[in-house]
This record gives C-alpha cells, sequence and structure tokens, in this order.
C-alpha cells in the first residue's frame, strides 16, 4: 500500500536548447481508500546533473479511478553545451515520508540537431532611395514612400542586379494573394507584365506557369512541382523555362536547408536570415505562466490575463489578436471577454 511509482522516461532534443521528455508513470501499489482517500498528489521535479537547479516542475495527481493505467506526461526541459551527463527526474509524495522516486536520464547516446549558422546582421546603412531603381516607369510604382526600409537596402543589390535564386527571412513575412493584389496592380497594370498566383490544382498550374512572368507561390503550391536538376529549382523542369525563385518568409531557424532546396547558387551569400527582433515595429514580449494542469480549466484561468493584457498593450482601441488552440475554445473565450 505504499505509494510506489515506476519510471520510464523518452527525451528526445527538438533544438540544441530545447530537449522534449516523454515521462511514462506507472502506479506499483495497492490502493486503500482509508490510507490515499480518492486520490494521491505528486511533485514532478526535473533537476540538473549537480542538483543545483530546478529546471522543471509540475503537479501530478493520481486518481484511484486510474490506479491501472499508465500515465504520460509530456514537457520539455533546457539543455546546454557542453552536453550534461544526465539528468535527474524525482517524484516527490510530500504526504508519506520516504514516498519519493528517482529516475536518472542519461545523455551518453544523445545526439543534437546540426547547429544552424548564426543569422544574418543587419548592417547600420544609409537608407537606399528609390531613384536607385534606375529606371523611371519602376520607380513611379514606388510613390508611398521615398526610401526603402532597412532589410530592404540591405538586400537591394542581390534583389535587383542579379538573376540568382534568393531566400529573404525577415520579420514579417508575405502573403501571397497581398502579393498578387499589390504586384498585380504594380507589375501587371503599371509595366504590363503577366503576373500570375499558383492554385495548387497541377493541370491549371502548369499553364500558368508557362504564361506567367511574376509568378506567386505559397511553399504548399509550390510542392506539388516536383524538384529538378542539379540546383533543385522547384520549377525549371515544368515549364521549359529558367525561373527566378524569390522566397520570401519570416525568420527560420534552418534557413541555409530551405535556401539550398530552392536552388540559391552561393548560401551564405543569398541567404538572408534576418532575426525576429530586426522587426521595421519595435516588439515587446510579455511572457505570463498558468500553472494549471487540466486543459480545460487551463483554458479557463488563462482568459482574465488575457482581457488584462489587452487593456493594457491595446490602448486607444486599437486591434488585438488572440490565438487558441480550438474553434470551441476561440467561441468560449470571446463569450469570457464580453463578460470582462
Amino acid at each position: 500500500m505504499f505509494p510506489k511509482l515506476l519510471l520510464a522516461a523518452h527525451v528526445q532534443p527538438i533544438t540544441r536548447t530545447v530537449l522534449k521528455v516523454e515521462l511514462t508513470i506507472t502506479p506499483d501499489f495497492k490502493w486503500e481508500d482509508k490510507f490515499h482517500g480518492f486520490f494521491e498528489p505528486f511533485w514532478i521535479i526535473v533537476e540538473d546533473n549537480d542538483g543545483e537547479f530546478i529546471l522543471h516542475h509540475e503537479y501530478f495527481m493520481l486518481k484511484k479511478q486510474y490506479i491501472q493505467e499508465d500515465h504520460t506526461l509530456n514537457f520539455t526541459v533546457p539543455i546546454c553545451e557542453p552536453l550534461p551527463p544526465q539528468y535527474f527526474i524525482r517524484i516527490v509524495l510530500d504526504r508519506w515520508l520516504g514516498s519519493q522516486t528517482v529516475l536518472t536520464v542519461s545523455f551518453r547516446h544523445l545526439i543534437l540537431p546540426v547547429k544552424y549558422p548564426p543569422p544574418t546582421e543587419l548592417l547600420d546603412l544609409q537608407p537606399l532611395p528609390v531613384i536607385a531603381l534606375r529606371n523611371p516607369a519602376i520607380v513611379a510604382l514606388y510613390q508611398e514612400f521615398k526610401h526603402f526600409n532597412p532589410v530592404q537596402t540591405q538586400v537591394f543589390t542581390v534583389l535587383y542586379n542579379t538573376d540568382d535564386n534568393v531566400l529573404v527571412a525577415a520579420p514579417t513575412g508575405t502573403l501571397a494573394k497581398e502579393r498578387y493584389r499589390d504586384w498585380e496592380k504594380k507589375f501587371g497594370k503599371g509595366m504590363g507584365m503577366k503576373v500570375v498566383e499558383l492554385t495548387g490544382e497541377t493541370a491549371t498550374d502548369l499553364k500558368l506557369l508557362e504564361k506567367g512572368q511574376v509568378i506567386i507561390s505559397t511553399p504548399r503550391n509550390g510542392m506539388l512541382f516536383p524538384i529538378a536538376g542539379n540546383r533543385g529549382s522547384t520549377f525549371s523542369n515544368q515549364s521549359y523555362n529558367k525561373i527566378r525563385i524569390v522566397a520570401l518568409s519570416t525568420s527560420l531557424a534552418n534557413a541555409k536547408d530551405h535556401g539550398e532546396w530552392i536552388g540559391v547558387s552561393v548560401p551564405l551569400l543569398m541567404v538572408f536570415l534576418l532575426p525576429p527582433w530586426c522587426s521595421p515595429v519595435p516588439l515587446e514580449i510579455y511572457i505570463q505562466g498558468v500553472d494549471v494542469a487540466n486543459f480545460e480549466a487551463r483554458m479557463q484561468a488563462m482568459t482574465e490575463p488575457t482581457y488584462t493584457a489587452v487593456v493594457q498593450h491595446a490602448k486607444n482601441g486599437n486591434p488585438a489578436l488572440i490565438f487558441v488552440p480550438t474553434r470551441k475554445q476561440a467561441r468560449l473565450t470571446a463569450i469570457d471577454l464580453m463578460t470582462y
């Protein structure tokens, strides 16, 4: 009847600094109501190799009706280099003297993901004037501003003066629909070029590729076309013409891989990975944790802090965007926010 647990853990690195842990807990004792009641509360603690730092902790409640089942918990913990030899997972039931289980998680055979190259440094360049386009017809397309922003200034030479495939990953990314509407007006009506947006339908897109001069596609649509040729061009073999690929994205961890996939010839020169903090609009990040294990209760506990954050940070009627995990939760959250 003494509360004993059997532990097993599977660890998998997500990045070189984040480790995912899948912990399986198996009760190994006989339940007696007069001793255990209806539940037993355990503390799960992850300690570093020296036992000096708590890397993760959470509350685990073992209920009577689930005494015969295995329980699986998933969480992440930080790791650093040089890689430590091990971590310790400790489960303690403080209602029972001596009820403690310790699992050693060895990193002897743990293989970390490849180290990504550092992001591109945003240079302190003099803003490039639009007249650098050196073509009155093209300059006329950019009447809404006189100078390019810092990211545009830095990538201008590669984008405008070469024909190479290029990947620009910087905040914020470009939506295909918006680019199509904007470029159809600028390059289509303004310069008489044929601007097309791929649909995702192979037969239709092949026809669009044949007649389009500026082709806009999301990665999902582009992946419909098999990679062909040594440079990995997604479209070249299908349209029988050389197509230049300009890939635009938000900041990526593996920008070099994406650059090689689209056929960037000199990855270090044609892949621009600008970190998220290079946003034209300065960003401030606030993090507030919620220590509630149950999903429904956790969602409910997060509503009031969300309302407070909106009131505090989205002032003067500014819009706010709130992400929730499900469609149902979106409706429930909206009702709660209206109540507040």
